[in-house]
């Protein structure tokens, strides 16, 4: 993963997800050190505030953003509800949902493409 211009939030939190699986699968172990427990957890809250601030500083994005997360996390499927990049390099906004085939999230939302990602449900340790 690299922190260029390509890179998108979603690659963070993607990321993340691969450290809350090792996390739980240490925590089903009885032999399981604390420290890796702690570890884990710590590098997935790194990352996922990583794919809040790394990609980019648009700040009319991120005011557009903030403005309508509540109407998109209203939608049934809808997990979270970021900002990044279309694969072409363009800013978007970036649509976690947690199965395929979610409906009524709008192709545009203030000028911007709106992109979803399967990511699945999404539960707190």
């Amino acid at each position: 993963m690299s922190n260029t211009k390509s890179s998108t939030s979603i690659d963070w939190v993607q990321k993340a997800g691969e450290h809350e699986q090792n996390a739980r699968s240490m925590l089903k172990h009885r032999d399981a050190l604390p420290w890796a427990v702690a570890f884990f957890a710590q590098q997935m809250t790194e990352l996922l505030l990583k794919g809040m601030l790394v990609v980019h500083n648009n700040g009319e994005l991120v005011r557009i953003v903030v403005r309508y997360q509540p109407m998109l996390m209203a939608i049934p499927g809808v997990v979270e509800v970021g900002h990044g990049l279309t694969p072409d390099g363009r800013d978007a906004i970036i649509v976690l949902i947690d199965h395929a085939g979610v409906t009524g999230i709008p192709p545009m939302i203030g000028g911007y493409p709106t992109i979803t990602r399967v990511t699945g449900k999404m539960i707190p340790l």
